[in-house]
């Protein structure tokens, strides 16, 4: 069996109410890792999307932790990969 999963990968910013910033991968990573570990043995996750050239290099060997995900449908691009930012203000943000 074979998924694939059309999306973005984002690369997430939290910034903490203390000012404590951490970073990670989002978008389509929050589908693709699940999905991986849930298919492992099963099923092969292919996403397609585009990865910017700021960031292939970071994005890529995270998903290559898993075996059953393919990296054929990924295009690097010229250009800054997608961010967001967070601002939790208080803790019940």
């Amino acid at each position: 069996m074979k998924i694939a999963v059309i999306g973005t990968p984002n690369r997430d910013s939290l910034i903490l109410p203390d000012g404590k910033k951490t970073t990670s991968w989002g978008g389509i990573a929050y589908s693709l890792l699940p999905l991986a570990h849930y298919l492992k043995g099963r099923g092969i996750v292919l996403p397609l999307c585009a990865v910017g050239e700021d960031a292939s290099e970071d994005f890529i060997p995270l998903l290559q932790r898993f075996e059953n995900i393919s990296l054929d449908g990924i295009v690097k691009v010229p250009g800054r990969q997608n961010r967001v930012t967070l601002r939790c203000n208080s803790q019940d943000d």
